[in-house]
Order: structure tokens, then C-alpha cells, then sequence
């Protein structure tokens, strides 16, 4: 079965929970699901064919298509249907189309299926899919299923990035050439500061690894949210 589909019932325990107005992004181990769940025994449950699956390795093509979506909005010369392929695995395929309705409100088509026909489809305004964004903002980290003291790394060094005054793109060549001394010194940093007891420089590995979805969190935030600084996650 493809990693992206969504043919199977999703019954199992989850790590966290993000609530939209109209949906919920629920992280699992690896990966997350936006959907409507329903309620099983005092548990979450999503049905087949109901919901949107994002494995941890498409987070990155995730944010930026969706990013590609409030570009959408902001187009004001965008107005026919535009098909985007998000992602796609084996024989599941996961695509967005912006569209304009008839009383000129413009809106964003997210569909998934197969070559046989679509089986899971979401339709967004531009507010909706911004909370989207920020929602998967905060709940993206929880799939990778880390030691509290590597999150606290993790979110102390992000907080150190927000309250700087680089531009976005800026920010991206620093992350990107970021090296272990950077994170090793914001991390041994974190550890005196909140008296965590452990090997900073094995937390700031694990955060180097993360670093694209470093990048992910601090553009969704700076952007989305207009952040000039940031206490979220000390």
C-alpha cells in the first residue's frame, strides 16, 4: 500500500492534536493526518477515504506548496483552476487546484486518489488554509517522537532565530549552512538555562538533523503569524 493513501481505517495512538474550526491535525509516529475523526471507545478514529496523509519525508514539499496556495490568493490575475501536484507515491497522488466561485470568493481544491478516480477532497479559503499552515506549524515535530530535552533544544534555538532581524531569505542560507558548533552552542545554551541534565552536543545532532523543518517552523511563524519575537516553548 502507498505511503500516502488513505485506504485503511486510522485506529491507532496518536502523539498530539491540533484543532482547526473544522478539522483536526493529529501527529502519529511519522507522520500527520488532517481529517475529521471520529470518536472510538474514548479514542480518535479516521475512517477510509476521509482523510489527508503527510508522512514526515514530504514536510518540506508540503510547506511549500502550500505556500504556493497563499500565493494563490494573493494573485489578483488567478482566477481559473490551476492543478498542482502536492506529492505523490507509487499510485496515490495528492493534488491542490486554486479556484474562484461564482461570487468571486477564492478557494483551494486539496484531492487525493488514484489514477481510478479521487478519493478524499478538502476545500479551503485563504484564512482556512493559513491556520492550516500554522496549525502544521505546531504540530509537526510531535510525529518524530524526541526526548523532551531535545525539543526543548529544538524550540529554544528556533526562539534565538525568530528574534533576529533576517529576512526570510537570509534566514534560509543560515539555516541551510548551519553546522553543528551553531547548534551545539544554542543547545548548551538551553541546557544551563533551564538546568537540563544531559549531552547538549547529542541534542544538538539530533536538532541539526532537523533542521529543514527547522526552516519550515520559523518561515510558517515569521510569516504566517507576523512574529517580531516569540516566548512560545521556552
Amino acid at each position: 500500500m502507498s505511503s500516502l493513501a488513505n485506504s485503511v481505517d486510522i485506529n491507532i495512538a496518536y502523539c498530539d492534536i491540533y484543532s482547526l474550526k473544522n478539522y483536526m491535525i493529529v501527529a502519529y509516529p511519522n507522520f500527520l493526518v488532517l481529517g475529521n475523526p471520529v470518536n472510538n471507545n474514548s479514542d480518535l478514529k479516521f475512517h477510509k477515504n476521509s482523510y489527508l496523509k503527510i508522512p514526515a519525508a514530504y514536510f518540506e514539499q508540503w510547506y511549500l506548496e502550500m505556500d504556493k496556495c497563499i500565493k494563490f490568493f494573493d494573485d489578483q490575475s488567478a482566477s481559473a483552476k490551476q492543478v498542482k501536484t502536492i506529492f505523490e507515491d507509487r499510485d496515490f497522488t495528492y493534488y491542490w487546484a486554486g479556484v474562484t466561485d461564482i461570487k468571486n470568493e477564492k478557494f483551494v481544491d486539496i484531492s487525493g486518489g488514484h489514477e481510478s478516480g479521487t478519493c478524499v477532497y478538502f476545500s479551503f479559503n485563504k484564512n482556512e488554509i493559513e491556520n492550516l499552515l500554522v496549525g502544521f506549524s505546531e504540530i509537526l515535530m510531535k510525529v518524530f517522537c524526541l526526548n523532551v530535552n531535545v525539543y526543548r533544544c529544538f524550540y529554544f534555538t528556533l526562539n534565538n532565530f525568530l528574534l533576529t532581524d533576517y529576512s526570510n531569505e537570509e534566514m534560509k542560507q543560515i539555516i541551510a549552512n548551519s553546522d553543528i558548533e551553531g547548534f551545539s552552542d544554542l543547545c548548551k545554551k538551553c541546557c544551563e538555562k533551564n538546568n537540563i541534565q544531559g549531552d547538549w552536543f547529542q541534542f544538538a545532532e539530533i536538532v541539526l538533523r532537523h533542521k529543514i523543518n527547522l526552516l519550515i517552523i520559523y518561515l510558517i511563524k515569521k510569516t504566517m503569524l507576523k512574529i517580531d519575537s516569540i516566548l512560545f516553548h521556552k
